[in-house]
């Protein structure tokens, strides 16, 4: 499988909660708060995210976040350091083309609804914001606190809250 840009792009908004304005490059606006190879750091068994501005944090504080590699061959870690060695050797941004372009939210989000209409999914109700809404979703379906939760998408108020959507089921009673 050659490694592909878009991979990640797809994989890492939801394991790291990154907001597709951190990955890609937003036309309107400067590259600055876009994340660039200096973010990343490799070791054996996990990769170092050290996102130095968010819209999160304003004062540019930074964050860091470290995930770990999973024993399985979609392992975003592994898929991640393979198209490493395969990027273009220039440095910058993580997702270029192998051209040299910089990935834009333009590209993403037409990337994303072709995934979704080969998969059978209609792409209505997605949008680059979806990532996190599902990251935060998932880590709530999965048991992880609310702390937790806003710790992982570097919320520093309550707004992760409007991220979390769980369907519930409605008792006959109900409706």
């Amino acid at each position: 499988m050659r490694p592909n840009c878009f991979r990640g792009c797809l994989v890492w908004p939801i394991l790291a909660f990154f907001k597709i304005g951190e990955l890609v490059v937003n036309k309107s606006l400067a590259h600055s708060h876009t994340s660039s190879l200096d973010n990343f750091s490799f070791s054996e068994n996990n990769v170092s995210i050290n996102l130095k501005f968010s819209k999160t944090d304003q004062l540019g504080k930074g964050s860091l976040t470290i995930k770990p590699s999973i024993n399985s061959h979609v392992c975003p870690v592994h898929l991640l350091k393979k198209y490493f060695i395969a990027r273009p050797k220039s440095i910058g941004l993580v997702f270029i083309h192998f051209g040299g372009n910089y990935v834009t939210r333009y590209q993403f989000n037409a990337v994303l609804k072709k995934a979704l209409n080969v998969a059978n999914i209609t792409s209505d109700n997605f949008q680059s914001h979806s990532f996190r809404i599902g990251a935060a979703s998932q880590s709530s379906k999965m048991g992880f606190s609310d702390d937790e939760i806003q710790d992982f998408g570097r919320w520093e108020s309550k707004a992760y809250k409007r991220y979390i959507r769980i369907p519930t089921l409605k008792l006959a009673s109900e409706i």
